[in-house]
């Protein structure tokens, strides 16, 4: 295998481990989105940019290592791309849970002050 196809081929299956990751957490994703964003408009737009900055960022830390240039391309030259594309989805699910962290915990400290503020008038 030429190393240009071998790049591609790697290539081809870290995205395709993007996209079944992006296929299990789109419904449950979606609809936290549409409860901290109050409208389905403004959770869709957060849904496709998280979705594209997956994808962006699997391509690009696939970019980062590509598999070596020998005349026989193995196993191993795979190694360094996959194991940046898996940290570049891992990075991406880290940063989504904290800003969904923090998001949460500010909707429901604002729901909660509500519900006093109503008490107490």
């Amino acid at each position: 295998m030429n190393p240009i196809s071998a790049f591609f081929l790697g290539l081809g299956t870290v995205t395709g481990i993007a996209l079944a990751t992006l296929f299990f957490v789109r419904g449950p994703l979606f609809r936290l989105l549409v409860e901290l964003c109050g409208t389905e408009d403004r959770a869709r737009f957060w849904q496709h940019l998280y979705e594209a900055a997956l994808l962006l960022t699997v391509v690009f830390c696939a970019l980062l290592f590509p598999p070596g240039d020998g005349e026989i391309i193995g196993f191993y030259d795979f190694i360094g791309m996959f194991r940046a594309a898996v940290f570049g989805i891992l990075a991406i699910l880290g940063v989504l849970a904290v800003v969904a962290s923090v998001s949460i915990g500010r909707f429901e400290s604002r729901a909660t002050g509500m519900k006093a503020g109503t008490r107490d008038a």
